[in-house]
């Protein structure tokens, strides 16, 4: 299980990544003079274990990215958030985003030749959907079905309206009947499979006949290693050419210069959960006021280690329709006290502030009160996080002396994950620092939904659902709309406190150049088009 967040089941690692202190290309990497290009040679990566190569099963992340040389999705999303037909031709909704129908392009080949066809979507679609632990099978939790309409069409049938499935078809398609793929794997990509040594090596060879070229390299060889550790160690020993990971975990190499650092808002979203269920939190202005209290920057730099975006919405900042304005909640303390005031909240003497609120009251047929209860209720709660993230410790660390500066009474109680995980779960909190994974969709009913499955804070509005439910019924301007209306909803309403997304990197040595910038599932998506620069000054 992922500790870095809760249950982030949902979209893979967004890296969008620009050059730092290089020049980059239209093709989105380094630039070299024409007599430093130099074709052939071997690539290599480094790869987690995996009992399989079927690329739609693998658990671990760094073997899907190696296989990505290899297979090819429908559509990919590239760096600019653009959706790139690669397989597919054309693609478009029934009038009420219920159905999508993909159209092949013509005249696909596999790498032994024969044809790509609807079938082997179909089959690809099926092989996610039978493995309910296929790191894919989120992407089609609203599909029923997919169906052969002829050759080279394929209609997904939705269990509900959603506008967004074309955004999450960047899953790998692999040939009808692929068996265990280790030792034959048939794809579409500018690498074919030649060997695979359990527990050692992939070996992946140059397919000549690809349709955008042939790649820079002759091969690309991936070490299976046993733990980002030994990844790390055999890139900073020249073993390896690249590295993937998150910049907390590769900062060592940007200081360095024989690397080229490529950094990005990554898709791993941080934030605040408070518990709607607890009298305190049950307003919309003390949630608020938590909102300005809390100096996002300092968060991201001295928290998580100046390798995070502060933010407060919990949409990528490279969204469809994400307005930037929105993104941040100001950081002004002084407003916070002053809205908690108005409030009714005061100083019980300790810089604590407190409130009298109504538990129950009764009224009688004119109205007025008859009976009733009221409480005393103090501005304090208990912030839990889980020990095992260095960086959320200083997180929460930062966030509640800061609330404390506002008239919070804030404790950080730390826990394993797994007592974590189950306080959340159980509803057994007052708030939270957690994690969960967004992409580029806004496909936020998972998290701000009132049944959301990871909406363990009690959040429900009305207001909240029927936005959601506009963006996910809705293409062209209803879906701009309904982004727009989420939006406004959530800073009205602050369900919860974004604080930052994590950011991302691929660390290359500085003999690669060419196309480094990476598509959406992949940092390796775009290595056909790498090859080695003899100009470097390494």
């Amino acid at each position: 299980m992922n500790k870095r967040g809760i249950l982030p089941l949902l979209l893979c690692v967004l890296l969008v990544l620009t050059a730092c202190g290089d020049k980059v290309g239209d093709s989105g990497g380094i630039v070299a003079s024409e007599t430093a290009v130099v074709y052939g040679g071997v690539l290599n990566l480094s790869m987690g274990q995996t009992d399989t190569l079927n690329p739609l099963l693998a658990r671990d992340k760094t073997v899907r990215d190696v296989l990505f040389a290899v297979y090819e999705p429908l559509i990919a999303v590239t760096a600019d958030q653009e959706l790139k037909p690669v397989l597919a031709e054309s693609w478009s909704f029934d009038e009420n985003c219920a159905s999508l129908t993909v159209k092949l392009k013509e005249g696909l080949l596999w790498h032994d030749g024969s044809q790509v066809l609807a079938k082997d979507v179909v089959y690809s679609v099926n092989t996610i959907k039978s493995d309910p632990d296929s790191p894919y099978a989120p992407l089609l939790r609203y599909v029923s079905a997919a169906t052969e309409v002829n050759a080279y069409t394929v209609s997904f049938v939705l269990t509900r309206s959603y506008s967004q499935l074309a955004w999450s078809l960047y899953f790998p398609i692999i040939p009808l009947n692929a068996g265990d793929l280790t030792s034959v794997a048939i794809g579409t990509g500018p690498f074919m499979f030649e060997s695979y040594n359990p527990g050692r090596s992939l070996t992946l060879a140059r397919f000549d006949g690809y349709r955008e070229g042939a790649a820079g390299f002759d091969k690309v060889v991936a070490s299976v290693v046993r733990e980002s550790i030994s990844a790390a160690s055999a890139f900073s020993t020249g073993g390896t050419n690249a590295i993937q990971g998150d910049i907390y975990d590769t900062n060592e190499f940007s200081v360095r210069d024989k690397y080229g650092v490529r950094r990005a808002c990554g898709a791993d979203f941080e934030y605040l959960g408070l518990n709607h269920r607890r009298p305190v939190f049950s307003s919309a202005t003390v949630r608020s006021a938590v909102s300005s209290a809390i100096d996002r920057e300092a968060v991201a730099g001295d928290g998580y280690g100046d390798s995070a975006t502060a933010a407060n919405l919990p949409f990528h900042p490279l969204s469809l329709s994400f307005t930037p304005s929105k993104s941040l909640t100001n950081f002004d303390i002084a407003t916070a006290r002053e809205s908690l005031f108005y409030d009714g909240w005061t100083d019980r003497g300790d810089g604590v502030l407190s409130k009298e609120l109504v538990e129950y009251e009764q009224t009688d047929e004119d109205g007025d009160i008859v009976d009733g209860r009221v409480e005393d209720v103090d501005l304090e709660f208990t912030l839990l996080v889980n020990r095992e993230n260095p960086r959320r410790l200083l997180a929460a660390d930062i966030v509640a002396g800061q609330l404390r500066e506002a008239g919070f009474g804030v404790s950080v109680e730390e826990l394993s994950y797994e007592d974590y995980l189950g306080r959340i779960r159980s509803g057994d909190f007052d708030a939270y620092i957690g994690g969960t994974v967004v992409g580029n969709l806004y496909d936020a009913e998972f998290l701000l939904g009132t049944d959301g499955e990871q909406n363990y804070f009690g959040y429900s509005s009305q207001y909240m659902d029927t936005a959601l439910a506009r963006v996910a019924s809705s293409t062209g301007e209803g879906f701009t709309n309904g982004c727009a209306m989420v939006q406004e909803v959530f800073v009205r309403e602050q369900p919860i406190v974004g604080l930052a997304f994590l950011d991302e990197s691929l660390v290359l040595d500085k003999n690669i150049a060419g196309g480094t910038n990476p598509l959406f599932e992949s940092p390796f998506g775009s290595v056909g088009k790498w090859f080695y620069n003899t100009d470097s000054n390494s």
